[in-house]
């Protein structure tokens, strides 16, 4: 994250994986580490969604000073396992990997 600007995006490659970091405009970043197979968009998308929540929940100010002090509650913990279950199927997180699934189903029926 310290390598990636405020307002960028940027994906390495090692070996298998892809890590993906994206840091909005208020420099709050998230890190997501998946294999290659993984849909960049749908990576980002979990990243942002990711970040959005945390935004809404905790204020700036509570964060800039970072390491994060609070302990995450129960409901945060189950919050982000629901949101990492979604995310596991990127079809079922991301309206447009579903529809390209789709389409892709039927050229090999068409074929």
């Amino acid at each position: 994250v310290d390598r990636t600007a405020p307002g960028e995006r940027k994906s390495c490659t090692e070996k298998e994986y892809v890590c993906h970091t994206l840091v909005k405009s208020d420099k709050i970043g998230g890190v997501l580490i998946c294999d290659d197979e993984y849909p960049q968009r749908v990576a980002y998308s979990f990243i942002l969604k990711s970040l959005e929540d945390f935004t809404k929940r905790h204020p700036k100010s509570s964060w800039r000073g970072a390491p994060f002090p609070e302990v995450p509650n129960k409901t945060t913990i189950w919050e982000i396992k629901q949101q990492f279950d979604l995310f596991q199927d990127p079809r079922q997180a991301d309206s447009i990997t579903q529809i390209q699934g789709e389409l892709d189903e039927t050229k090999v029926i068409l074929l």
